[in-house]
């Protein structure tokens, strides 16, 4: 296959801030081998040369060390998930903080020094996770932590090839000849050296300059190449340790097909089992705030009886969505939070397995303190800390009320001077306000039967829009699911292999 450049220009990139040095210090030894020393002597310019040619060495010293910051930056990095639970946060902190700290001076002197520095990175984040434990990397499973080390060494591997030329030429006995022949080396240049004094002391001098500044230039990059590789290597075990902590980490992968929770709720709406995993939407909010009108919405029917009096869903209810261009969705419509039937451990258990939620508030009613506090005190719950909340959406209804009550033609631009606009705008700001969302995530719509105003161009599209962060969602939530049943199926797995050596043990 042809090279089209893009490995030599990937190359230059991340090479290229070390020409300038590089170039510093062998420049003035190219001249004084075809300009001749001879030259110089005759010309009396020997003098003027040499302090040049200091002036040269000490720029580029003081350039060096720019470069290899520069590099250093251009070097690839590891990055938290930002997918993680809050519960996550500390652990990475202290994988960081145990990668930075790692100096040249810390470099290992064999593999088992990596292997150390694995060990070390895997208890820290066992530490986290299992703070009263009196040995915390015993809480982790052998198959575990192998497979931490394997995912770590993989992506290291991959970043390796990428960004240090020829690494797939360099062999494990190069290492060993290398340093086998260093000292044979060393003793031939230092009788090279002096003999070279001896004979030619003014050459001598200025050779010697010029060697020191490559042999500089060379170590200060063979250095910062190192510690990148250390500092590396602790943040991707740390990485996939913390994932592991999550939950987001299972040993074998997972099958195709719904979770235990989407084929009872699949059941419950009498639909045919999907082929694979639906994404979970579970819609919440006070009573008579428009959550059975918002479900009739998303479907186009009447689906879910709607009462503006009393709430009428006794507990959640599943609704099999299904809409061209999107995988199959179950939404879940809820009681009303202000509701005795409002489950506070049921409808939180739900949110946490959910993909995304949908609020409905009432634009006409600003009185939001109950509203924030159920929203806070699922924010601040132990399942959202360990798991981390799905997107929140607020769907703000009953925009048709604003003032001018009765000046009702949508679409309306909010950034118009129409006063049913500017009502409309104002009543979405107070509402990200009034419960900690980002303004963006609030979608003014008018859900009356016959009237529905901004479901289908905004509320849709958004989500639309986010679709591969709801995918990512609901794939986290399957491995969890798969996690669960894995311990299970590895432990019948096992029971069977040692039922069937008794068994042969006995036969013999």
């Amino acid at each position: 296959m042809a090279d089209d450049g893009t490995g030599l220009r990937e190359v230059w990139r991340r090479w290229r801030h070390l020409v300038p040095p590089f170039l510093v210090a062998v420049l003035p030894l190219l001249v004084l081998l075809f300009g001749g020393v001879v030259w110089l002597i005759h010309h009396d310019g020997l003098l003027i040369w040499l302090l040049a040619l200091m002036v040269g060495g000490y720029a580029a010293m003081k350039m060096l060390p720019g470069a290899n910051r520069r590099l250093e930056a251009d070097l690839p990095g590891q990055d938290p998930d930002p997918a993680w639970p809050p519960i996550a946060a500390g652990a990475w902190e202290k994988v960081a903080a145990k990668a930075d700290t790692l100096t040249i001076t810390d470099w290992p002197d064999s593999a088992r020094g990596f292997y150390d520095l694995a060990r070390d990175t895997l208890a820290e984040v066992a530490r986290h996770a299992h703070p009263d434990a009196r040995q915390p990397l015993a809480e982790v499973s052998l198959p575990h932590a192998l497979l931490v080390i394997e995912a770590a060494s993989h992506d290291l591997r991959t970043e390796v090839l990428a960004v240090v030329p020829f690494a797939h030429k360099v062999r494990l006995a190069d290492f060993e000849r290398v340093q086998s022949l260093g000292s044979i080396l060393s003793n031939l240049n230092d009788l090279y050296r002096a003999g070279r004094f001896a004979a030619f002391p003014i050459q001598a001098i200025a050779a010697e300059a010029a060697s020191t500044a490559r042999s500089q230039a060379f170590e200060m990059t063979r250095e910062a190449l190192q510690v990148w590789l250390m500092r590396q290597w602790v943040r991707k075990v740390g990485f996939h340790a913390v994932a592991l902590y999550c939950g987001h980490t299972v040993l074998s992968a997972p099958k195709g097909g719904p979770t235990a929770d989407s084929m009872r709720d699949l059941r419950r709406a009498a639909e045919a089992a999907a082929d694979d995993e639906p994404l979970r939407l579970l819609v919440m909010g006070r009573s008579g705030a428009g959550k059975s009108s918002l479900v009739n919405a998303l479907f186009g029917e009447e689906l879910a009886a709607t009462d503006v009096l009393a709430d009428t869903t006794p507990g959640l209810t599943p609704f099999v969505l299904e809409r061209d261009g999107w995988p199959a969705a179950l939404v879940l419509d809820s009681p009303g939070c202000d509701s005795d039937s409002f489950g506070v451990a049921e409808v939180f258990a739900e949110a946490a397995r959910s993909d995304a939620l949908l609020f409905v508030t009432p634009a006409t009613r600003p009185d939001r303190a109950g509203e924030r506090a159920m929203l806070d005190e699922l924010r601040a719950s132990k399942l959202a800390h360990e798991r981390g909340l799905p997107p929140l959406f607020v769907v703000l209804s009953q925009v048709d009320r604003l003032p001018p009550a009765r000046a009702w033609a949508p679409p309306y631009d909010l950034g118009s001077e129409d006063p049913k606009a500017v009502s409309i705008a104002g009543a979405v700001r107070a509402a990200a306000t009034d419960l900690g969302v980002p303004v963006e995530r609030v979608i003014p719509a008018c859900l009356a039967s016959g009237r529905v105003y901004n479901v289908e161009d905004t509320l849709l599209n958004l989500l639309a829009a986010e679709m591969d962060g709801l995918r990512q969602a609901r794939l986290r939530r399957c491995l969890a699911e798969h996690r669960r049943k894995e311990n299970w199926t590895l432990v019948l797995e096992q029971l069977r292999a040692a039922g069937r050596f008794l068994q042969a043990r006995l036969g013999d």
